[in-house]
């Protein structure tokens, strides 16, 4: 199921031809009154939704330790930016803390997947969110933030 979701959304994110598309059949679909502006734009945050639901979902319905070689398999496998993501989330979320290897892996998925606008703002939005819900030492905390570059998504520091 979650491959079906991600697949779609590939399709979506990554080939603007599809979303102008998508956009054109709604316009002709809706009267006037009922068209925005921005719809291209609100389909783009839309599928970015549902793709972060889709991830989520993956991720918390694995959240065991005991899954740990079988989810690391599964991701070697797939080898996906997605799958990418839902392994250093899944290995994040299962610690015990944020260490250096979890930077290290930040670091890795950002170097391997440099133009992925998309990965590099869930990922930055994921690890802002831990970071502001869990206690994380200061120094891996900043060397972290220093990867992701909050202010800007799309020029990650490498």
């Amino acid at each position: 199921i979650v491959d079906t979701g991600l697949k779609l959304a590939h399709v979506f994110l990554l080939d603007n031809s599809e979303i102008d598309e998508l956009a054109n059949f709604l316009e002709e679909k809706l009267d006037e009154k009922e068209r925005s502006t921005n719809l291209r734009e609100e389909l783009r945050f839309l599928i970015f939704v549902l793709v972060m639901v889709s991830i989520e979902k993956a991720v918390s319905s694995i959240n065991k330790k005991e899954v740990k070689q079988l989810v690391d398999s599964l991701c070697e496998e797939k080898n996906t930016p997605a799958y990418d993501l839902i392994h250093s989330l899944y290995s994040i979320d299962i610690a015990d803390k944020f260490s250096t290897s979890h930077r290290d892996m930040v670091k890795n998925i950002l170097k391997k997947h440099r133009k992925n606008e998309f990965l590099e703002r869930f990922l930055s939005w994921k690890i802002q969110y831990y970071f502001k819900t869990h206690k994380v030492k200061d120094s891996i905390k900043q060397s972290t933030l220093a990867l992701l570059n909050p202010r800007s998504p799309r020029s990650v520091k490498r």
